[in-house]
């Protein structure tokens, strides 16, 4: 709870102490309390002090008609210390649903995007000549020099004085991801590839996104 003495001084979470009480860093959300049993106290090393300003994941799970609060119950492991880069990001993630993006792809997944660029590189020469070859043109993409995955781009050209050709170039990923394969499957789970400050957590496998299925030089 709240209060605080002597005897229970506050963020001290003692041996009889039933439950707890979590803020919601959402105002949206109302305050839980999550019952505090045998597997719990040992997952936070209580009784003990416990840090407030720690993020953790809390579901609501009941909500009695007469109660004040409804009941929580704690999920995985803590997120992290409130402020600190690290727990404000996995934050961010959990709160728009993408901390499902977290995770790396499965080998199985990679296996198959290693198949799939060993058979594009060896297959290059014949898949360029069925297509137009406009690597002779001045083609720019708005993305920072840092950008590795180039999905778009385009290409201006003056054809005379009363016409300006402008082209637009898409990645073609569909001419490598076959539809029902695992890294079409996981693809659509996904949705959108997620920015961050300080990573990128990609739909598709980096040797596709960055690779395979970007528009890099030549």
């Amino acid at each position: 709870g709240d209060q605080s003495s002597e005897e229970h001084p506050e963020g001290v979470i003692a041996s009889d102490d039933r439950f707890l009480v979590a803020r919601p860093a959402d105002n949206r959300v109302p305050w839980m309390l999550v019952q505090l049993d045998k597997t719990l106290k040992a997952q936070l090393k209580l009784p003990g002090k416990l840090c407030k300003y720690t993020y953790h994941r809390v579901e609501m799970v009941q909500w009695g008609a007469f109660s004040v609060m409804p009941l929580g119950k704690k999920q995985g492991v803590a997120i992290g210390l409130a402020g600190t880069d690290e727990a404000e990001i996995i934050k961010a993630l959990v709160d728009h649903n993408l901390d499902d993006h977290l995770p790396d792809h499965s080998d199985d997944i990679l296996k198959e995007v290693d198949a799939l660029v060993n058979h594009a590189e060896g297959d290059f020469d014949n898949q360029a000549s069925q297509r137009e070859d406009l690597r002779n043109k001045r083609v720019m993409s708005i993305d920072p020099a840092t950008a590795k995955d180039l999905d778009d781009a385009i290409h201006i050209e003056i054809v005379d004085d009363d016409w300006v050709e402008i082209g637009v170039h898409i990645a073609d990923v569909s001419h490598y991801i076959k539809s029902g394969s695992l890294v079409d499957d996981e693809a659509k789970r996904r949705c959108t590839s997620v920015y961050l400050p300080d990573r990128v957590l990609p739909m598709l496998p980096r040797p596709l996104c960055n690779h395979l299925c970007s528009l890099n030089f030549n």
